[in-house]
C-alpha cells in the first residue's frame, strides 16, 4: 500500500458490494475523494484510504485486506475482507495486491480478479471484476468467499437472497446485505445465494456468494448491495402502533401500521433495500 496515486484503468464488467444510503444528498466533486490515513482507530489496521460518509451515518477504511465500516457515533462495526474465490475443491485465495486510488477510487489487482471500490453521493460501492472462468468443477458454481467480521449478527434472509445484520438485543437488522443479482457478458441473469458457514480462526463468519455460472459467459457481473437499514414515509401520520410481518409471503418483513383517526397502512417490502424498498400497498 502507498500513497501515489497512479492512474486506474477502466475497468467493463463489475461485481458489485455497495454501502448505500436511503436518500441522495447533495455534494461538491471532491466531497468523497478517498484521503489516505496513516492512522485508524482501529487496533489491526494502521493506515488505509478514509472514505468519509457523514450524512449516511458511517465512515469506511479501505486497505487491501478489504473494507472496514463503523457507525460514526460507534455503536456498530462490520468488515468484510475477500479471502477466497473459485470453485469448492479448487479455491484460489486472493493474492496481495497493491492499491492503486485516484480520487474517490480504489482499486487491488489480484491477477484475474480486480477488487475496487468507489465513494460517492450513493455511498462507498466495493466493487469484484471477474474477467475469467474459473478452473475446476464444483458443482458448476463460482464462488466468492469473505470472512465477515464484527459485532453485527448476521441473519440469511429472504430466500437466501439477502443477509440482515442486526445489533445483539436489538429486534431490527442496522445493515441489509441484499439486491443479489449476476448476468454474465450476455446479459442472462444466473441463480446466486448467498450463504453463511461457522466462524474463521480470527473469529468471524464466511459468507459465500454462490452462483450457478454453467451457462455463463465471461466475465459475469455479481451485484449485491450492503444497505444502512434506514427508511421513512412521505406520510405524515399520527401512527399509534406498528408491526413487522410477512405480508406477501416473499421472506422479507412488510410493515404494518395503525394511525390515530387516519387510514391504516401496510408498506410492503421489496428486499433491496433503496428508499422505495418499502411503499404503501394497502389502506383500510
Amino acid at each position: 500500500m502507498h500513497q501515489k496515486e497512479p492512474v486506474i484503468p477502466l475497468v467493463t464488467l463489475i461485481a458489485c458490494l455497495a454501502l448505500l444510503p436511503c436518500a441522495a444528498f447533495a455534494a461538491g466533486p471532491h466531497q468523497h475523494d478517498l484521503r489516505w490515513v496513516s492512522s485508524t482507530p482501529l487496533d489491526d489496521l494502521p493506515s488505509a484510504y478514509l472514505a468519509e460518509s457523514p450524512d449516511h451515518g458511517f465512515e469506511a477504511w479501505i486497505a487491501p485486506d478489504g473494507v472496514r465500516a463503523r457507525a460514526v457515533d460507534g455503536a456498530w462495526q462490520v468488515g468484510l475482507t475477500l479471502v477466497a474465490f473459485g470453485r469448492d475443491g479448487a479455491m484460489k485465495e486472493a493474492a496481495p495486491a497493491g492499491v492503486e486510488a485516484r480520487g474517490n477510487r480504489a482499486e487491488f489487482h489480484r491477477g484475474s480478479l480486480t477488487e475496487w471500490y468507489v465513494n460517492d453521493e450513493r455511498g462507498l460501492e466495493q466493487g469484484f471484476t471477474l474477467e475469467e472462468r474459473p478452473t475446476g468443477a464444483g458443482a458448476g458454481e463460482l464462488v466468492l468467499a469473505l470472512e465477515l467480521t464484527g459485532d453485527l449478527m448476521p441473519l440469511v434472509a429472504g430466500n437466501g437472497r439477502r443477509l440482515d445484520m442486526l445489533r445483539p438485543g436489538h429486534p431490527l437488522p442496522v445493515l441489509h446485505y441484499s439486491g443479489l443479482t449476476v448476468v454474465d457478458a450476455e446479459g442472462l441473469e444466473l441463480p446466486a445465494r448467498l450463504e453463511l458457514t461457522a466462524g474463521t480462526e480470527s473469529g468471524g463468519r464466511q459468507l459465500r456468494i454462490v452462483v450457478a455460472d454453467a451457462d455463463a459467459v465471461y466475465p459475469v457481473t455479481v451485484d449485491p448491495l450492503l444497505t444502512t437499514a434506514i427508511w421513512s414515509s412521505s406520510e405524515s401520520d399520527d401512527t399509534g402502533d406498528v408491526a413487522w410481518g410477512d405480508w406477501d409471503g416473499d421472506g422479507d418483513l412488510d410493515l404494518a401500521v395503525g394511525n390515530r383517526d387516519q387510514a391504516n397502512r401496510v408498506y410492503e417490502n421489496d428486499g433491496l433495500g433503496q428508499p422505495s424498498s418499502l411503499t404503501p400497498v394497502w389502506t383500510s
